[in-house]
């Protein structure tokens, strides 16, 4: 039979473990975030530069237009 001395470590040994593993959770979870988090800037990032270089060569398209025209 355990003493109560050897109760108590047993029981703050596995209570040790358990906050391990919620901490261990916790940082899985937060790197996942984190990550989607990434990828929705990176996706949103390249949206804004696909956008951006639309305009340009629609820019250029009008440019050149206008130039064959005075030509």
């Amino acid at each position: 039979m355990a003493t109560k001395l050897e109760s108590r470590q047993q029981e703050t040994s596995r209570n040790a473990r358990e906050n391990e593993m919620f901490a261990y959770q916790m940082h899985e979870s937060r790197s996942a975030d984190l990550r989607r988090e990434a990828a929705q800037y990176r996706l949103a990032r390249e949206a804004t530069a696909a956008r951006r270089e639309q305009r340009r060569e629609a820019r250029r398209a009008r440019v050149l237009a206008r130039w064959v025209k005075a030509a």
